[in-house]
């Protein structure tokens, strides 16, 4: 059943990066454009760890995606909920395998998804 679920995770990631992969490629520095901003707690991550992503700097009260691409370079796992009044978001994720682990974050307005920031974690074995 987990595995299902990430199976479509995967299938519906690869349909929105395709989506937004021109949108995509202008951001892959640890903040986005529009000063989104990453930390991860804790900082130093290594495999086997639950750890929580915090993102910053987001529009209020809108649909947060945020995903680690542990599946592979192209679908990633994601979690979803409302941005925070002060326009923050916050989720954990598992981690399961070493290296550097892209991360990012999308907020859906006009019906549309749009990238609002990426960065990487490092994780060690």
């Amino acid at each position: 059943m987990t595995r299902r679920i990430a199976h479509a995770a995967s299938l519906v990631a690869l349909v929105v990066a395709l989506a937004l992969a021109p949108a995509a490629l202008g951001s892959r520095s640890g903040s986005g454009s529009s000063g989104v901003s990453f930390t991860f707690d804790p900082s130093a991550v290594s495999v086997g760890l639950t750890y929580q992503v915090n993102v910053s700097g987001l529009r209020t009260n809108t649909w947060t995606t945020v995903g680690a691409y542990y599946i592979s370079f192209d679908a990633a796992y994601w979690c979803s909920g409302w941005s925070s009044g002060a326009g923050s978001f916050s989720c954990s994720f598992y981690a399961e395998k070493a290296g550097s682990i892209k991360h990012e974050t999308y907020q859906k307005t006009s019906n549309r998804y749009r990238l609002k920031g990426s960065t990487y974690l490092t994780v060690s074995p």
